[in-house]
């Protein structure tokens, strides 16, 4: 849906003005990388992300994004909702840019056993508060339209189990986004 209204909204007249907000959709992967979870065999996941942001000029914008990612073992399940702000510096290249960023977030986080083994529990949920660093980089296939990719570094502890797991992990996505 979100695809077909970018797409839609390509031809609108208004974009020859300046366009200084942004909406992107990013579709990819969460791989743990804390030892909590790769000594419980657990596996990579779904990341997915709708971000709005605002460009303060060529070389630096603000990002508001809501995810969602997940990841499992044999028996048990940790499910986050990451409501996260991040600032960006850009690097314009013609019809490219790259970008590096920081920021924060709270991660609601939830976490399921189907044995009540491995976290001691069925069902437990957090909100802990945690921070990233991401690069990337976009191409504009319009002026209006870009394609791109992104590598983000999260560090959050949300208390879900009687040792509490660090969620720390690796999320790369590709990125369908409209500026407007």
């Amino acid at each position: 849906i979100a695809l077909v209204v970018m797409v839609s909204l390509v031809s609108v007249p208004a974009f020859a003005e300046r366009l200084d907000y942004y909406a992107t959709v990013k579709l990819g992967v969460y791989s743990p990388r804390s030892h909590f979870l790769t000594a419980g065999d657990f596996s990579k996941g779904f990341d997915g992300e709708l971000a709005l942001g605002r460009y303060f000029n060529r070389y630096l914008a603000g990002e508001f994004g809501l995810g969602y990612f997940k990841t499992t073992s044999e028996s048990d399940q940790i499910t986050v909702v990451p409501l996260t702000v991040t600032g960006k510096g850009i690097l314009p290249l013609g019809k490219a840019e790259l970008y590096a960023g920081a920021g924060l977030g709270a991660y609601f986080a939830k976490a399921e056993s189907d044995t009540g083994r491995g976290f001691g529990f069925h069902s437990n949920s957090d909100t802990a508060f945690g921070w990233h660093i991401l690069t990337g980089g976009n191409f504009n296939v319009m002026p209006n339209l870009f394609v791109g990719v992104e590598i983000k570094y999260l560090w959050v502890k949300p208390s879900v189990a009687s040792r509490d797991p660090r969620l720390d992990g690796v999320t790369t996505t590709a990125n369908l986004g409209l500026r407007f």
